[in-house]
């Protein structure tokens, strides 16, 4: 087996394993942070519906100074607002 398909599959079971965990032991959605170069996009999910419940980027701000760490925390007061006003949350 080649070293990037046994990465793959290390890949895989650790994120069925955590998400595993989060789903029989909460019913609370699950947070999704990817993080690139110059920007920080974020999603709720619920796994027992398989669906995305909102999300926000850095992308959508406007305004915004600073580095990535202070970015994602104008960003994510967005992403709660937005699912406490369409009900999922």
């Amino acid at each position: 087996m080649s070293l990037i398909k046994k990465n793959k599959q290390r890949r895989q079971r650790r994120e069925l394993r955590v998400r595993s965990a989060i789903k029989s032991k909460t019913g609370l959605p699950r947070i999704s942070v990817f993080r690139s170069l110059n920007y920080i996009y974020g999603q709720l999910i619920n796994d027992n519906e398989g669906n995305t419940i909102s999300s926000c980027s850095s992308l959508e701000l406007k305004n915004l100074t600073g580095d990535k760490k202070t970015n994602s925390k104008k960003c994510w007061p967005g992403t709660c607002k937005k699912s406490i006003k369409s009900g999922n949350i």
